[in-house]
């Protein structure tokens, strides 16, 4: 009996033994299975990396980045216009040309190649948000809207995605997503752009009291910022015309005039306030001051038409009047421009007319802009390159004005720079 039960355990051990040895080599085979799908998957990509860096618009690419640093631009297009055509499929040309045709102004070539960019590389949330910003240039609102909401899902905590979405919802005047966009911008970060973006829209969407709301602990906090003194200015000026809601509307009028002496919004504002309080002949001089600013601006224009109206000035109201029929010529001269050139950015004449125009509006800084575009698309036009100098001479833009004197330099920077 004992020799039996001692047989059944040598048995029982054997089996065990078999059993475990089997378990031990399946796990063996197991584990080098995983070892040669590991090893294959990090050949297939190092094969992969290979042919990405080795392919033409990857050379291409890295070649033009180098050109730019090394301060040639137009070679770096030549490079990466090569790459496109050679591989169409690679995205990292496409979005250079984009980026280089921003930086230039010429929107709709970026709007272009910064979309096409997208297309190949729809995951990337920054350069969505470069081509929302390409498109918001050019006018193409429904692109630069698509690209900055996908921007702004694919980077929901960037505050500039966030932001940026909202000011395009603004312009577009979706009062409710700007608001509930910029509220959460000015969250992630506390940056007084995305505050005074939020108010001023709670402004126009009549959210007075919300909007007083957001701004005054601002404002306690940074008591001289102009664009905070304007709107707080503005929204007592909505308030009933109280003596006490008259002279705190223009003592913060008068803040904001100190804080931005070249911005004619606070001569507006505190011109109003006074032909408000039945002071007509104080409220024409500060109408004066914001015409030395800007004369054809719509506020100062309309501005001086009701102070000369109340005053019994009949000649000098015909005068601006005039004027004012001019201005609205003007403005219309300035969409057919932008029409036409779009449609031939290289026509010299039309784009020097829109620059001039652009100019005698006020608007300077795309005065500037039209005025570098001319002379980068061709450079060695003395036309464009003798407007631009003296357009810099008008504004005392000296330092550009001696580099456009060598006629190998070509203006490939941002007029909020200069």
């Amino acid at each position: 009996m004992k020799l039996l039960m001692h047989r059944r355990q040598d048995q029982g051990l054997e089996a065990a033994s078999s059993l475990g040895f089997a378990k031990t080599k399946r796990g063996r085979g197991f584990l080098l299975c995983l070892c040669l799908l590991g090893g294959a998957l990090a050949i297939g990509y190092l094969i992969w990396f290979w042919m990405q860096w080795h392919r033409p618009g990857m050379r291409y690419y890295v070649a033009g980045m180098k050109a730019m640093a090394s301060n040639k631009p137009f070679v770096a297009e030549r490079l990466w216009l090569q790459g496109v055509k050679r591989d169409p499929r690679f995205y990292g040309c496409y979005e250079q040309l984009g980026l280089l045709y921003g930086e230039i102004f010429r929107y709709p070539q970026a709007t272009y190649y910064l979309k096409r960019a997208a297309e190949l590389n729809p995951n990337d949330g920054e350069l969505q948000l470069e081509l929302a910003r390409a498109a918001h240039q050019e006018g193409r609102m429904d692109i630069a809207e698509a690209a900055a909401k996908r921007a702004m899902e694919l980077l929901p905590n960037n505050p500039e995605a966030v932001g940026g979405y909202g000011m395009i919802e603004a312009e577009l005047h979706n009062r409710e997503k700007a608001i509930w966009a910029l509220r959460r911008a000015y969250h992630l970060k506390k940056d007084p752009r995305f505050l005074i973006a939020l108010v001023a829209n709670e402004m126009d969407d009549l959210q007075l009291a919300q909007a007083e709301k957001d701004l005054t602990p601002y404002l306690q906090k940074h008591q001289n910022d102009p664009n905070a003194c304007y709107l707080m200015g503005v929204l007592y000026e909505h308030k009933p015309h109280t003596p006490f809601n008259l002279r705190k509307a223009m003592a913060y009028a008068i803040l904001a005039g100190k804080g931005m002496p070249n911005d004619v919004r606070p001569y507006t504002l505190l011109g109003r306030l006074l032909v408000e309080a039945g002071f007509p002949k104080k409220a024409l001089k500060f109408y004066l001051a914001g015409s030395t600013i800007s004369p054809n601006d719509n506020g100062i224009l309309n501005g001086l038409l009701e102070c000369y109206r109340l005053l019994g000035d009949r000649q000098h109201e015909r005068a601006v009047a005039l004027q004012y029929q001019k201005v609205l010529q003007w403005r219309n001269d300035v969409d057919q421009l932008i029409h036409r050139m779009q449609f031939n950015p290289h026509d010299v004449a039309s784009g020097l007319q829109l620059a001039h125009t652009e100019e005698l509006l006020g608007d300077y800084a795309k005065a500037l802009e039209y005025y570098e575009l001319m002379v980068e698309q061709d450079p060695t036009n003395k036309r464009t390159r003798a407007a631009l100098i003296d357009y810099c001479k008008r504004h005392h833009l000296t330092k550009l004005a001696k580099r456009l004197a060598d006629p190998n330099y070509v203006p490939l920077v941002n007029p909020a720079e200069l």
